[in-house]
């Protein structure tokens, strides 16, 4: 992987420059969709602050924050408690309401992906980036493990 690449994510000179090279990047990696996600608590406030960037289809963030699906998904969960990437699976969407999330998730193209895990003390918080594609689920594991190795 061109480390150029990544190196553009600095020189981006506001969100929209941002959002369009970080998409740059995962579509060089082979994902069609990114986001970043995080969630921090700001010292005194009493609940968390939250902050999104990416190109996930409005339509499913929209329907993903409204239903609550954040409190269910297991990626995400995954990534508020570990620093281990989470590379998705058919086995971790098994419970009857994360089974229909992810065929909704995969009726707009969301079907295979990695999570990584964002950890920040010093924001008191956590977050992810995550990268998806309309690969099924577990036939995008190999390309998934191949591309994070090579990241």
């Amino acid at each position: 992987m061109e480390l150029y690449l990544f190196e553009n994510l600095l020189k981006a000179r506001d969100e929209a420059e941002l959002t369009q090279t970080a998409q740059h990047i995962a579509e060089k990696l082979g994902f069609d969709y990114f986001c970043y996600a995080l969630s921090y608590r700001k010292s005194g406030e009493p609940s968390p602050q939250h902050f999104t960037l990416g190109t996930y289809p409005e339509i499913w963030l929209d329907r993903y924050f409204s239903e609550g699906f954040v409190n269910i998904d297991p990626s995400v969960l995954q990534c508020f408690r570990s620093t281990i990437p989470v590379i998705w699976t058919h086995r971790m969407f098994s419970a009857p309401k994360v089974i229909d999330m992810h065929h909704e998730a995969g009726s707009i193209g969301i079907r295979g992906g990695v999570c990584l895990p964002i950890h920040s003390p010093w924001l008191n918080g956590a977050g992810l980036v995550g990268l998806a594609n309309g690969e099924d689920t577990d036939k995008a594991v190999p390309h998934v493990v191949d591309t994070l190795g090579k990241a």
